[in-house]
């Protein structure tokens, strides 16, 4: 069978198992790997064969984007082996010579993190101008926390005597196909926000267990949020002062009008401010294992990879 012909199976097969945003991003990946895999037999697959395709990706995607491929692929060999009781052979990634450094566009890949001076940047003209948007950014800067978690929070997710923010759910917006039913959202304890033709805004717990987590909050911020919550009620959302939520691309909107304003450069992304605070624990002092709880990592080994 051909990884085409297959396909169609793992997904309708998946539907029924995972998160709609998880089947969203499987079909994003398939998009790109069904160029060059769709028309091949599962079983003529070889790590030979998928080292130099992914060597070529890495001339225009990072290493991580690679691996998110060919897991996928590992996934759909797994479930073809299980359903037809077949023989075919798995992508040993331990077996793929990857470059010693991860290089994207021709240059070595770093993470990217914001200056002191950034950050000081930044927070001077939130403490200008806090509207519940750059409150929000403030509180990402403050605990490295995912932009689709920082939408997510109401005034009933900060706890005051612990001085934390409880992370419980995450916003994003997915693409959605004609495929997709109500009961597949309604089955996953997904909560759909808006429904359009293509797309959805939905709200559903973190990427992982370990992502439902308790981070500290900078005294200062904790103040001001205070005297908001003074004034809203708990379950209003923190980024709109609204029962309605800001969605994560508004948030980046106005996170880059922020750098803008301030003169940062704009190629540094809102997850910079997730990456800026870890490489701040990690260089303080802080221990890779409450690293990495604080950031909701499953593992130590993603922490460590990445920074």
């Amino acid at each position: 069978m051909t990884f085409n012909e297959i396909w169609e199976e793992f997904i309708s097969h998946k539907r029924k198992r995972v998160k709609p945003s998880t089947i969203s991003n499987y079909n994003c990946i398939w998009r790109v790997v069904n160029d060059f895999f769709g028309e091949k037999e599962i079983g003529s697959i070889t790590t030979k064969m998928v080292e130099k395709w992914a060597m070529d990706q890495l001339d225009s995607v990072s290493r991580k984007t690679v691996k998110d491929r060919l897991m996928l692929i590992n996934n759909i060999i797994d479930y073809y082996v299980y359903e037809y009781e077949a023989t075919a052979s798995r992508i040993n990634m331990k077996y793929i010579h990857w470059p010693t450094r991860n290089v994207f566009n021709g240059e070595v890949e770093k993470i990217k993190t914001f200056t002191v001076d950034d950050i000081k940047a930044m927070l001077v003209k939130i403490a200008e101008d806090p509207r519940p948007h750059n409150i929000l950014v403030a509180i990402m800067i403050g605990t490295g926390i995912r932009i689709g978690e920082a939408c997510a929070l109401t005034y009933s997710s900060v706890n005051f005597e612990n001085n934390t923010i409880e992370i419980t759910g995450t916003i994003e917006r997915i693409g959605i196909d004609k495929d997709f039913k109500d009961e597949d959202f309604a089955r996953m304890n997904v909560r759909v926000l808006h429904k359009a033709e293509k797309s959805a805004l939905i709200m559903s717990t973190p990427k992982c267990m370990s992502s439902c987590r308790s981070v500290p909050v900078p005294h200062e911020l904790l103040k001001v949020l205070k005297k908001f919550k003074e004034v809203y009620p708990p379950n209003y959302y923190i980024g709109s002062n609204t029962f309605k939520p800001k969605e994560p691309r508004s948030l980046r909107k106005y996170y880059y009008e922020l750098l803008e304003s301030v003169g940062i450069d704009k190629r540094l992304s809102p997850h910079s401010l997730r990456h800026t605070y870890a490489t701040t624990l990690i260089t303080s002092g802080v221990d890779i294992k409450t690293t990495a709880a604080l950031l909701g990592h499953g593992d130590t080994s993603t922490t460590l990879e990445i920074y």
